[in-house]
């Protein structure tokens, strides 16, 4: 007997629910409750909607009934996720679970942990300034502050549908111009991770009004994120949320949300690119500077910090060096993607968030300040302008410096003295760009800044937190924009759209660039750029006849296109339609007649064709250009070994093989002796490149009988090329 497929009622609901088969899902709801209040919320719900459907049935016009049956569909989902919540959090080990029961085992309200904090705030600041910062009691007075803060944090991060009251509360913390900064952070970073775990309008609507917020742009740069990623989230729940809609529609008339929107969409784009550029020194930098010599490594170690440190890059031995390991190229190319913005940073504190503080999820999104536990022993005792440096928030992100002052603190005085000589030429050179900013930011400036700091945060939480898999990773996918909710054609804006699209394309992110590339084309059809590189991606992501289709629109619009024709020839080559990649590679020969590469895929594509006369022309043509190069020898050496022409093939196959042979050279010289009846010759090539595949007669064997359907010619002498490939086995040539 099969066994009957076990279904997930929570699941069940929601599909009930996006299917509009309210009545099912309000059953099954019922199902699942254990307490009166919950009973008792579906009977409200199930009466309410009754009450809709006689009205509606009844032919009695009303004008908010849309509204009322998103409300329900919404109140259902609302009752599902707690629910689900309540039943999961009993056993669950996840951290989320494990941390909302404890709080809840120690009957910590919202309320009480506000009050708290604000109290241990109080009495910090009364602390420090009438016994200044560095006093016993001043420093236990912080360290209560910091721990009534994370359990704000946790409570909120944990916390179920917020009641009226408690929304109010957070809401005018967030409005007021009274509460510290950190506080405010840590209650908009909390509510996303929260709605990341479950939805609630409440929170999502506390987001909204801090993202639109005109007097706070960093705390708008802390809350935006937020909302976009839970619109991506939930983007099909909320598609019918009417009351969001309206909210949301508003930004479509905002300047200000519009150049936010603009500055996140390329935030992002940044983002996204983190791992590639971490890849990058993985793979590429880091290795290459472990292979610099102990010598040059000597003397970097030995640099002193009087030094000038233009020395570094004018000695001509450690110039050379490095350009030979092509260090220099690559320090230059990171250079420059850190001037457009790039996290070079993330490799280089990955491995510094190993310390007892990164247990904590909050500390990952913590803003950085002196008034911490953990930076206060340290901050006092760094240099001014270190300490300056460390405190400008266009620096490394939050998390990264909470990284650098835990290790320093690690670190005996001698070399935390030395590190501080050896830095302090470097954060000099830092001290101009802060003086240059000292004036209060414009607010587009502290947005984008605040922004970068901020997403750089939680993209390390999300991807170096021990315990990140628990967790629903918004950056685990690019971002769609314009598929978001109520604002996605706000974003369909010809200058972002084209930004994302460049972006993508440039740094090979074909997959996402192409739909950004279609939205380019349907605003504009005539813009030629755009359907090469929609064809590109296409080709990129090897679907060829996609790409052959805006290849050929591409053509018709850009005349007689070189870097076209060869595309379009390529294609053809590799979906096999030789006629049609010879007739282009002919195209492109015209208007570049001495180019080898082209001269020979021209000369294979006619070859494929049969044309094996015209083909030979143009390889010895390419012979005649380029003297030196093996390529043309190979095809002219097979082309007239086709032909049956085996005595001019002879002297260029002697050539080949006289010259950097490969093992292919060896096997097809050996097939043209078998042809001239040379059966020892042919066995002793035949040898050799076994020899250079490591005695692998099986591909030998296999590249044969390729060559017999390919090579008509030699098709008679099958029988003995089997009878040769059989003298192969067992013996010591192939056992050596």
């Amino acid at each position: 007997m099969p066994n009957k497929k076990i279904t997930n009622p929570y699941q069940q609901i929601v599909d009930f629910v996006r299917a509009s088969r309210l009545k099912e899902a309000l059953d099954i709801s019922y199902s699942l409750c254990k307490t009166p209040a919950d009973f008792s919320e579906v009977e409200k719900l199930r009466q309410t909607y009754r009450y809709m459907s006689e009205y509606m049935l009844a032919g009695i016009p009303d004008q908010h009934r849309n509204r009322l049956y998103a409300s329900i569909k919404e109140d259902i989902y609302a009752l599902c996720d707690r629910l689900r919540r309540e039943r999961i959090a009993v056993d669950n080990s996840a951290l989320y679970y494990s941390t909302l029961r404890f709080h809840t085992l120690q009957d910590n309200s919202l309320d009480n942990a506000l009050n708290r904090y604000l109290d241990t705030f109080a009495k910090f600041t009364l602390c420090k300034e009438s016994m200044g910062s560095e006093a016993e009691a001043t420093l236990q007075c912080l360290k209560e502050k910091e721990e009534a803060l994370d359990s704000v944090f946790d409570i909120i991060w944990t916390a179920g549908p917020l009641n009226n009251s408690q929304t109010t509360r957070l809401s005018s913390i967030l409005d007021s111009g009274e509460n510290s900064f950190e506080l405010k952070a840590q209650i908009l970073s909390a509510l996303t991770l929260s709605l990341l775990q479950f939805y609630d309008r409440a929170k999502l609507m506390l987001l909204i009004d801090v993202a639109e917020n005109t007097f706070s742009s960093k705390l708008a740069a802390r809350a935006l994120p937020g909302v976009i990623f839970v619109l991506r989230k939930y983007a099909g729940r909320l598609a019918s949320d009417l009351t969001l809609a309206q909210r949301l529609m508003l930004w479509n008339d905002s300047l200000i949300m519009f150049c936010r929107l603009r500055s996140l969409v390329k935030a992002l784009l940044r983002t996204r690119d983190t791992d590639r550029v971490a890849d990058k020194m993985r793979q590429e930098l880091i290795p290459e500077i472990m292979k610099l010599s102990p010598e040059i490594m000597r003397r970097m170690r030995d640099f002193s910090a009087e030094a000038d440190v233009s020395q570094f890059e004018e000695n001509p031995e450690w110039h050379d060096a490095l350009s030979k390991s092509g260090l220099t190229r690559q320090l230059e190319e990171l250079s420059e993607m850190q001037s457009e913005g790039a996290d070079v940073m993330m490799v280089a504190f990955s491995n510094l968030k190993g310390f007892p503080f990164f247990r904590k999820v909050s500390h990952w999104l913590l803003p950085f300040t002196v008034d911490n536990p953990v930076t206060a022993p340290v901050m006092n005792s760094l240099p001014e302008i270190m300490r300056l440096t460390l405190l400008s928030q266009k620096m490394i992100c939050n998390s990264d410096k909470f990284s650098f002052v835990l290790s320093l603190q690690q670190m005996p005085e001698a070399q935390k003295s030395a590190i501080f000589s050896q830095l302090g030429s470097q954060f000099e050179q830092i001290k101009d760009q802060i003086d240059e900013n000292a004036a209060p930011f414009v607010s587009d400036a502290d947005f984008d800044s605040e922004l970068s700091v901020f997403l750089r945060d939680m993209y390390r939480l999300y991807k170096l937190f021990p315990r990140h898999k628990e967790f629903y990773d918004p950056f685990a996918s690019p971002l769609s924009f314009l598929q978001l909710p109520f604002i996605g054609e706000l974003l369909k804006n010809d200058e972002i759209v084209e930004l994302t699209a460049e972006f993508y394309f440039a740094h090979g992110y074909y997959k996402e660039a192409l739909q950004y590339l279609l939205t380019l084309y349907d605003t504009d059809p005539k813009r030629t750029a755009v359907l090469e590189k929609i064809a590109f991606c296409y080709q990129s992501l090897s679907q060829l006849d996609n790409a052959l289709m805006w290849y050929e629109r591409a053509l018709l619009m850009n005349g007689e296109s070189l870097w076209l024709l060869k595309k379009l020839a390529h294609c053809y080559k590799a979906l096999g339609d030789f006629e049609k990649a010879a007739n282009y590679y002919s195209r492109a020969l015209e208007r570049q007649p001495d180019d080898m590469t082209l001269l020979l895929n021209t000369g294979h594509a006619l070859y494929e064709t049969g044309k094996l006369d015209e083909a030979l022309k143009l390889y010895y043509k390419a012979l005649y250009l380029h003297p030196d190069s093996l390529n043309p020898l190979r095809a002219i050496a097979w082309c007239e070994m086709a032909l049956g022409k085996f005595d001019k093939a002879l002297p260029h196959f002697d050539r080949l093989l006289a010259a950097k042979p490969k093992d292919s050279d060896f096997v097809n010289a050996a097939h043209l002796h078998i042809l001239m009846d040379q059966y020892a010759v042919a066995r002793q090539l035949y040898s050799k490149a076994l020899q250079l595949r490591n005695n692998d007669l099986d591909t030998l064997r296999a590249d044969i009988e390729t060559d017999l359907q390919q090579l008509p010619v030699l098709a008679g002498k099958t029988d003995e090329l089997h009878i040769m490939l059989d003298s192969f086995v067992n013996s010591s040539e192939t056992n050596s």
